[in-house]
């Protein structure tokens, strides 16, 4: 699913930003991309066998939506130092099949501290296998994170045939009171569905499309003890867009 995708979900994702009271729809993406003093990546192709070993490096605050002084469990945060994650990716195909594992760490003990509790000790691990044979392409994927005082599961779905592509996300929040008490504690989950569909050649133009694409996404908060009344409130959400495309 790739030029109409339109996606967006109830609470924040990975490759945004860590907002507190918000749920988390976790990516396996936190130790992906350039970090405030940069990245180190290798990658090599053994045939069929594909590894690859990225890292970011730097101030990693900037995770948590406002970084220092901001929110975590209703802590402030008041101190970091850089980071150093690492990212390692296995892929493996066979045929019309795909499949990769990767795991994402911070090396770096107190890289990000709120009341004395080193919150940027994160380690994710990820999933995904991939079908493509014709005009069919599906992909499934997990992801799973483990962070303090919360635990963060999505599963993924979506099928692209022809034109029309459908998906499916679930994402399951678990929230404890272990290093932080009093703050929220039971299970907050978000489900995603999306859509999209591309029209070809479009007034008989060569290479013009029209892209169409949806989603609509809600959230199921179970928690048992919420110390604000506007914590995980968001509403369910839905949204559409309209995309013309034209390949030169």
């Amino acid at each position: 699913m790739k030029k109409a995708v339109f996606l967006e979900y109830s609470g924040d994702t990975s490759n945004e930003l860590y907002t507190d009271g918000s749920a988390y729809v976790y990516q396996m993406k936190e130790a992906r991309g350039r970090g405030s003093d940069g990245q180190i990546m290798y990658s090599q192709q053994f045939g069929n066998l594909y590894v690859e070993l990225g890292s970011m490096i730097g101030d990693r605050s900037n995770l948590f939506n406002g970084g220092i002084g901001s929110q975590y469990h209703g802590k402030t945060i008041d101190a970091s130092k850089d980071a150093f994650l690492i990212r390692p990716v296995v892929a493996y195909s066979m045929g019309d099949f795909t499949v990769a594992a990767s795991m994402e760490a911070n090396m770096v003990s107190n890289a990000v501290v709120a009341d004395g509790v080193d919150i940027s000790e994160r380690t994710g691990y990820g999933v995904t296998g991939n079908w493509n044979n014709g005009d069919w392409n599906i992909n499934l994927n997990a992801a799973y994170l483990d962070a303090v005082d919360e635990n963060n599961m999505t599963l993924g779905m979506n099928a692209l045939w022809n034109s029309f592509g459908l998906g499916y996300v679930y994402s399951h929040n678990e929230y404890e009171n272990k290093e932080f008490s009093g703050w929220a504690e039971g299970d907050v989950k978000v489900s995603t569905w999306y859509a999209s569909y591309e029209f070809k050649d479009v007034l008989s133009v060569e290479d013009f499309s029209v892209l169409l694409g949806s989603y609509y996404t809600t959230v199921n908060n179970k928690l048992d003890a919420q110390p604000h009344s506007d914590a995980f409130a968001e509403e369910d959400d839905f949204g559409a867009r309209l995309r013309l495309f034209y390949e030169f």
